[in-house]
């Protein structure tokens, strides 16, 4: 496994982690007014939303290598 799905299985199982604790976290944050909650959905989410462009741009990094190698064979690449 690469390092990029090292880090894609980290984020689910921290995932799944916090959606067991999480109706705890949204207690506490509820009581002292803090926003646990909150910073850890936007860090999912933007974790995410990092994990989508980084598809897309090795989408765009496989075709740019494939019109490449067609187009100039002796590259070998």
């Amino acid at each position: 496994m690469h390092m990029a799905g090292h880090i894609d299985h980290a984020v689910r199982v921290a995932g799944r982690a916090y959606g067991a604790v999480s109706p705890m976290i949204q207690a506490l944050d509820s009581h002292h007014g803090s926003s646990m909650h909150s910073g850890a959905t936007r860090a999912f989410n933007e974790y995410h939303h990092i994990a989508r462009l980084a598809s897309r741009a090795e989408g765009y990094r496989q075709r740019i290598t494939n019109d490449v190698r067609q187009a100039v064979p002796e590259l070998d690449i």
